[in-house]
């Protein structure tokens, strides 16, 4: 008995070190090389970045949430690229963007914003940012990087943030890559197909069908768990080193959200809406926090909007 338990103890104990040392390879993951459908990859510092860019014209920038890729505007863009030019990325540990060297943070989200429109050459770009990207839009504006820019955000935490204990468990160093390469070969599809459908409201059938498996096929990578859970750890010190500055803001701003405080960030646009002179506040009702998708029609609108105003 006491040789089977030992023999047991060694086994586990070199499974768990196993599990370490595989969750520090690029197991799982997956880079897309090939130029294709308008997407390809801009080489920044150590870093990958895939993009699309649609259409000509004047220049529309879109960042999405956490987690997230450049698929969260497929349709949004491909619509507006026929009267703008459109881009969209994935932000560096989303999608299929490398990750090294980066502190998962807002502020370095801000700085790659910064770096693609000056690589890319967008000329005064609306900004557009959903969730996460919502919240990066924030830190753009509060260290005013282009007052002259036009700037929406879509249901985004602005004030607070609180992660659940899975993702400060996924976070830890070492032993939390372990446990995201577990999850994402265990619990991780199920978990991502309910908080799409708690998410979206009205996309039904079929199409919510391809957009949660699209998700499936792109989240189920072990840096992009990671890359969530550290997000989620470090917003609300993030946040709470920006909200502060929200009196300053001097660019236009249009802030998007639901009328259901419960799955929306309802409280937190309202809240910045007070704070800010220059914003304009739209609530939409019958929506959940996947705006563009629940309500693309309402986004087309204000996007044409503020592009017909310069």
């Amino acid at each position: 008995m006491k040789r089977f338990l030992k023999r047991t103890y060694l086994y586990v104990f070199a499974l768990v070190v196993l599990t370490i040392v595989l969750s520090y390879t690029n197991i799982g993951n997956i880079e897309l090389d090939d130029k294709t459908e308008n997407q390809t990859y801009l080489e920044l510092g150590e870093n990958k970045i895939r993009y699309k860019q649609l259409g000509s014209g004047q220049d529309i920038l879109f960042i999405h949430g956490t987690p997230g890729s450049l698929e969260d505007w497929s349709s949004l863009t491909s619509k507006l690229s026929e009267n703008y030019r459109v881009t969209a990325f994935d932000r560096l540990g989303h999608g299929y963007s490398t990750n090294k060297k980066y502190q998962y943070n807002l502020p370095d989200n801000a700085q790659l914003v910064r770096e693609l429109i000056s690589e890319l050459e967008l000329n005064q770009p609306m900004i557009v940012g959903h969730s996460y990207g919502g919240s990066t839009v924030a830190q753009l504006l509060t260290k005013h990087y282009n007052d002259e820019l036009d700037y929406m955000i879509i249901d985004s935490p602005l004030y607070d943030y609180k992660s659940s204990l899975i993702y400060k468990l996924l976070s830890l160093p070492v032993l939390g890559k372990a446990i995201g390469l577990i999850a994402n070969y265990t619990v991780a599809a199920v978990l991502i197909e309910s908080g799409i459908k708690s998410s979206i409201l009205t996309t039904k059938g079929p199409l919510l069908d391809d957009i949660i498996q699209e998700r499936k096929n792109i989240w189920l990578q072990p840096k992009v768990l990671h890359s969530k859970a550290k997000e989620s750890v470090n917003y609300r010190h993030d946040l709470r080193s920006i909200s502060d500055n929200y009196e300053s803001i001097k660019a236009n701003v249009v802030i998007v959200t639901g009328d259901d405080p419960e799955i929306t960030f309802k409280s937190d646009a309202i809240k910045f809406s007070e704070e800010v002179t220059t914003d304009t506040l739209v609530v939409l009702s019958n929506t959940g926090h996947y705006i563009q998708f629940d309500k693309e029609e309402a986004i087309l609108e204000l996007i044409d909007n503020v592009m017909n105003e310069n």
